[in-house]
């Protein structure tokens, strides 16, 4: 459905080697859902692997000056293709985040599985490579503060040199 989509699209496409990552990896699968199992114990296992919104991902990018139609022209081949938006967050709008670019959470209706798209430009979706492990050492239960803390200031300064794109402050949240 990802390539149907990325074939359609004249302002933007699917990031290259987006399937490398479009799997969470199981350590960090496994360490999510252990989070998740600590704050809902009563709560079935299997429920809540099924609330891991970014177990599956996929990574769309767009030049700059077209970002914000390239976000809603995929918002709505996404929707046309029987996707049902659940959720869309604009972390370029969020001064309180380093991080930049917009993720969303699409239902597949045929199976009930959640999946992430994000959506980025050329040096978001750097940034957001080069950041990662820092990413990784914020969210793991093992870190300590003063980890969580380094990984921040790191993250930070790699995002802080990614320029807004046009049209992305305004895209709302969902």
């Amino acid at each position: 459905s990802m390539h149907r989509i990325d074939t359609q699209l004249k302002n933007g496409h699917l990031a290259d080697k987006t399937e490398e990552y479009a799997l969470k990896g199981p350590d960090r699968f496994k360490e999510k859902l252990a989070k998740m199992i600590s704050d809902e114990p009563d709560v079935d296992p299997r429920e809540l692997a099924s609330r891991i919104i970014d177990g599956i991902r996929y990574t769309f990018q767009f030049p700059d000056e077209v970002y914000g139609a390239g976000v809603f022209e995929v918002c709505d081949a996404l929707t046309a293709a029987g996707f049902e938006m659940y959720e869309r967050k604009n972390a370029w709008a969020d001064e309180t985040k380093s991080y930049k670019g917009i993720n969303s959470t699409w239902v597949d209706g045929s199976s009930e599985v959640l999946f992430e798209v994000q959506m980025h430009t050329s040096a978001s979706w750097k940034a957001k490579q080069e950041s990662h492990d820092q990413y990784e050492i914020i969210e793991s239960l093992s870190s300590t503060a003063e980890e969580k803390k380094a990984a921040r200031d790191l993250q930070d300064e790699i995002f802080a040199g990614v320029p807004i794109p046009d049209g992305a402050i305004n895209i709302p949240s969902y």
